[in-house]
């Protein structure tokens, strides 16, 4: 059976395929077409060609002339809707076998298109009484397309079959090519082998793209590639680490002992405190003046930057996905099976339907940062420093736990050692911003 695998009749494509026998399936079918599985009986399939009328909906047909192989008795007749598949329409094949212009067998059908797909039978019988039948195309139908029979077919097709009709060896499901490949009766989603590896879900629209998502350093599901990407509410995120403080010097403040505590009257100077730890062990009745001076400030530490917030940091495994509507319904399109379905566009985007929860990811990050201290006096001045004890001394030192005071002091607890603090203030500052790059917009199921 010869084809012409572009020949337009009736605003369809056809395409003869010679194939052995084989029962057609509407799994087998490919999405948008109407599968035309046809026998020649007798003398029928001695034919040199065929006289192929597509009428739709019970509209005037329109013909057309495929050559045929003299003696192949079986093959299949693809048709297809360049102007869209008309779900839901009656489309009528009729076929009329001639040898040497006279006619040589006859057969018709009827199909009605269902969702997707379609498939039937036709068988061409031997007759020699056909011959008032008449070709004839009707331009003005609203079928017809202009020139649709000006293509000349190609040379006959061998009678090997094609791949999509093939199940070598029993088959087996590809999962994500639109094609029953183990001849089971199910495609792609539909096909139990697949359910491990293949989900529908919905379409993705706008500029998204499907994808799945995997946590770092996980396998992505067969037929994709991984891409680090970066999870993160806060884009300006990171900031500083410091173990900076300030210290202020040339500030005192003179203790005086009072007798009668609170409220006494002086009774000479105990110390004069300063920003250098005292020892002031027994001694808890005095009075602190405000203190004055000329302050300066000075830092110690140092501050560096934290890591960015980062959280977390996944696999975007979309790069290479191409859905396909195998085995799928409700406008659903089969993709491979990952830990989130999701679908993925470039910059900021509204999520599309089916997809809720939205979420602003980032393919790299610049990170220039340096970080600093400083240490400056307050508005206050050496006015604005504190007095404070602590609990321990130790070579000149102070530590323990601490207590701020002003006015009389006449706590009994056992402190042993004052100093002034405070007065500055510390700044720590962090230069060149932290930048996020290739903002993306992840939405999942």
């Amino acid at each position: 059976m010869a084809i012409d695998r572009r020949c337009r009749l009736a605003g369809a494509l056809i395409a003869a395929l010679a194939v052995s026998a084989c029962k057609p399936e509407v799994s087998r079918c490919k999405s948008g077409t109407l599968l035309v599985a046809v026998t020649l009986d007798g003398s029928a399939a001695g034919a040199d060609s065929f006289a192929v009328t597509i009428s739709l909906d019970g509209g005037s047909g329109v013909t057309s002339t495929l050559a045929h192989t003299p003696g192949v008795a079986s093959g299949n007749v693809e048709v297809q809707f360049p102007s869209g598949y008309p779900t839901g329409s009656s489309v009528s094949v009729d076929v009329v076998a001639y040898a040497g212009g006279g006619v040589v067998g006859h057969g018709a059908t009827t199909a009605t298109l269902v969702q997707g797909c379609q498939a039937t039978t036709l068988a061409i019988a031997a007759t020699t009484e056909l011959d008032d039948l008449s070709v004839t195309t009707d331009a003005g139908d609203d079928l017809s397309m202009p020139g649709a029979n000006d293509l000349s077919p190609p040379a006959d097709l061998s009678l090997s079959p094609p791949a999509d009709m093939a199940c070598a060896g029993g088959g087996v499901e590809l999962c994500f090519n639109g094609i029953d490949d183990d001849c089971d009766g199910h495609v792609d989603c539909d096909d139990p082998d697949c359910a491990p590896v293949a989900v529908c879900v919905p379409p993705a629209t706008g500029s998204f793209t499907y994808d799945t998502q995997e946590a770092a350093g996980a396998t992505c599901p067969s037929s994709t590639t991984g891409t680090p990407i970066y999870g993160n509410s806060d884009p300006t995120g990171g900031g500083c680490n410091n173990s900076c403080s300030c210290s202020s010097s040339g500030c005192t403040s003179t203790l005086t002992t009072i007798n009668g505590c609170p409220g006494g009257s002086p009774a000479g100077t105990l110390l004069t405190a300063s920003a250098t730890c005292q020892n002031i062990s027994g001694q808890n009745n005095w009075r602190e003046a405000t203190p004055t001076g000329s302050m300066s400030c000075a830092s110690s530490g140092t501050a560096s930057p934290v890591m960015p917030a980062v959280v977390p940091t996944a696999e975007s495994c979309g790069d290479n996905l191409v859905p396909v509507a195998g085995g799928c319904t409700n406008g659903k399109v089969c993709v491979p099976r990952g830990t989130k379905q999701c679908v993925i566009a470039t910059g900021a985007a509204a999520c599309p339907s089916g997809y809720p929860s939205q979420a602003t990811w980032f393919t790299s990050f610049t990170d220039n940062r340096t970080c600093s201290c400083s240490c400056a006096p307050g508005a206050n001045g050496c006015a604005g420093s504190q007095l404070t004890l602590y609990k321990s001394y130790f070579m000149s030192t102070c530590s323990g736990s601490t207590k701020v005071v002003s006015g009389d002091v006449c706590d009994t607890e056992d402190y042993q050692g004052i100093k002034l603090a405070g007065g500055c203030n510390l700044t720590v500052t962090t230069n060149n911003p932290l930048v996020f790059n290739g903002q993306k917009t992840v939405c999942c199921e």
